[in-house]
């Protein structure tokens, strides 16, 4: 009688592999995903902030002393599901003698309530500066 010696892997040796295959990539896939998350957040963020550079830079350059120019972030191109909250409503930057001047204001940018949670906080001091 011969033995035949076959060469190859078992079942088992397979699905061993497989699951920790399954394991690695699943755990990599949630990295990726919060990873993501955090982007959108960010890029958001930073439409905020570039519109009330925007608005400030104009006070500066293109006002004349005392007018005011507002931000308006309803016409911010946001993600759906995210806004914009202020206190107060509207965010104002007036030119003054020395540089620009707006309220003691706070910024919240709200994610969505089934999407990446994004709470952040921007808050402007009296002079325009941006906290």
């Amino acid at each position: 009688m011969k033995i035949i010696k076959s060469s190859g892997f078992t079942l088992i040796e397979i699905m061993v592999v497989l699951g920790i295959a399954a394991a690695i990539g699943a755990l990599g896939l949630g990295f990726g995903l919060s990873s993501i998350a955090r982007n959108i957040c960010q890029t958001q963020l930073d439409l905020v902030y570039s519109a009330l550079f925007e608005a400030r830079t104009k006070a500066i350059t293109l006002g004349e002393m005392g007018e005011s120019i507002m931000v308006d972030f309803e016409e911010l191109d946001l993600v759906d599901g995210f806004s914009v909250t202020s206190e107060p409503r509207e965010i104002i930057f007036t030119k003054t003698e020395i540089g620009v001047r707006s309220e003691n204001s706070e910024i919240q940018l709200h994610g969505p309530t089934n999407g990446p949670t994004c709470e952040n906080q921007i808050k402007l001091n009296n002079v325009g500066a941006i906290l």
